[in-house]
């Protein structure tokens, strides 16, 4: 009897230091949705975040410059989100794209100017998929659909059973 009593003072003061672990996470991260709001040299008018991939020019030297400082910086301070969310907010990258640049720039490596990746067209995209498919290679079939389109995982195979789908059926 005093082993289970034990036994639940533990686990009852386990969930509470993982609760008081939880609320300490988030007050310290609460107030980062505003962060990439703010203006930073070099970057566009302050505004939220734009989806759209092309809606960026090139970066120039001077902007990559700053953008590299910024990215130090907030490496420096231990903030590696915030990293990314300005890496995303500045050059319009998503977030596996600014994620690796960060990365990139935390090792030391030279980033290059952030260039979406150009798409296939959606038709050419799709005799790819098939001819792969044809030769029975369905992983690369799903691999090259989500870099081409850069859909998760899940999309990106859903996508290409449907194409299954419509190759058996015609």
């Amino acid at each position: 009897m005093t082993i289970i009593l034990i036994l639940i003072i533990i686990l009852a003061l386990f969930l509470v230091l993982a609760a008081v672990i939880a609320i300490s996470i988030w007050l310290q991260n609460r107030g980062d949705n505003d962060f990439v709001q703010q203006s930073y040299p070099g970057s566009p008018v302050n505004h939220a975040p734009s989806r759209s991939m092309d809606a960026r020019p090139p970066a120039s030297p001077d902007d990559l410059e700053t953008l590299n400082s910024l990215v130090h910086e907030l490496l420096a301070n231990g903030m590696k989100l915030q990293a990314i969310k300005a890496y995303r907010e500045i050059t319009g990258a998503d977030l596996r794209d600014a994620k690796y640049a960060v990365e990139a720039i935390e090792r030391g490596e030279p980033v290059l100017p952030y260039a979406p990746i150009n798409a296939i067209a959606p038709g050419d995209l799709e005799e790819q998929v098939r001819n792969l498919l044809r030769k029975g290679n369905k992983v690369a079939a799903i691999k090259l659909y989500m870099d081409a389109t850069r859909s998760g995982l899940k999309e990106s195979k859903d996508a290409v059973d449907a194409i299954e789908q419509r190759m058996r059926i015609s």
